[in-house]
């Protein structure tokens, strides 16, 4: 419990958030241009497509997370209508970040670039959700409970409907001896110490678990955190797509022949 007050305290201080959400906005908005200005082979396209939608999403999320921090240091105690809209607005391209994280991670398993039945289907549930928040936004903008519970519900769709299945699927997938080494080298880094910790601590943040003597739902500290998690893992991907280097397709890192 010490150690959770001490996060709590430290990561979880409105104006060190506030700088790292600002910092997290300013790399991934980076990303996104570097993807942007970067040619990427034809096979890599799609899942380029992919990455750019989930910075996109993310950065949207960023900047309503700033929006509301200035508001809290700010003008504490008031409640903004504009602010409100916006951050029910942000739900919806927090739809896109999920869905977009899943379809990226299971398009280097996958042997084609076709989307199967069971990502068709995610792609309608998910696309209800988010038309869902938009309409939230527009015609309930008073309404809690059920926003409240909408939000809910989504937090259970996207962690246990969309990413739990992902997961597995990716993580099977790299047991097939046809991949490229590199390929498995590099989305066991990605999935082992970015992606699982980010939905474990995304897991924690959103559903009433109470940890020893208290409950962990909504911590700023764990935002911080999953901020943090999530800067590494996008950074990762995109450096690495731009160096070409999921694209080997050979069992090994192919090196330069050298004559003597």
């Amino acid at each position: 419990m010490e150690i959770y007050n001490t996060l709590e305290v430290f990561l979880g201080n409105h104006y060190l958030l506030l700088v790292i959400t600002s910092l997290s906005f300013v790399i991934k908005s980076t990303l996104l241009f570097l993807l942007f200005s970067s040619k990427i082979d034809s096979k890599l396209s799609r899942t380029k497509i992919y990455l750019i939608f989930a910075l996109l999403g993310s950065i949207i999320v960023d900047s309503a997370w700033m929006a509301k921090l200035c508001q809290l240091i700010l003008f504490p105690g008031v409640d903004s209508n504009i602010l409100r809209f916006f951050l029910r607005v942000t739900w919806f391209f927090d739809v896109v970040f999920y869905q977009s994280l899943a379809l990226f991670l299971e398009s280097f398993i996958s042997k084609n670039n076709n989307i199967n039945l069971r990502q068709k289907i995610n792609i309608c549930l998910s696309s209800l959700y988010g038309l869902a928040f938009l309409l939230s936004a527009i015609f309930l903008p008073t309404c809690y409970i059920p926003v409240y519970m909408l939000e809910q519900s989504f937090t259970v769709y996207s962690l246990f409907l969309l990413m739990a299945p992902t997961l597995f699927i990716v993580f099977k997938g790299l047991k097939n001896d046809k991949l490229p080494e590199i390929l498995k080298k590099q989305m066991y880094i990605l999935l082992t110490f970015f992606i699982l910790p980010y939905v474990f601590f995304e897991f924690i943040q959103f559903f009433p678990i109470v940890f020893i003597y208290g409950s962990l739902t909504n911590s700023f500290a764990l935002v911080g955190i999953c901020n943090f998690l999530l800067i590494f893992a996008l950074l990762y991907c995109t450096l690495k797509i731009i160096r070409l280097r999921f694209l080997n397709i050979k069992k090994h890192v192919t090196e330069p022949v050298t004559f003597h």
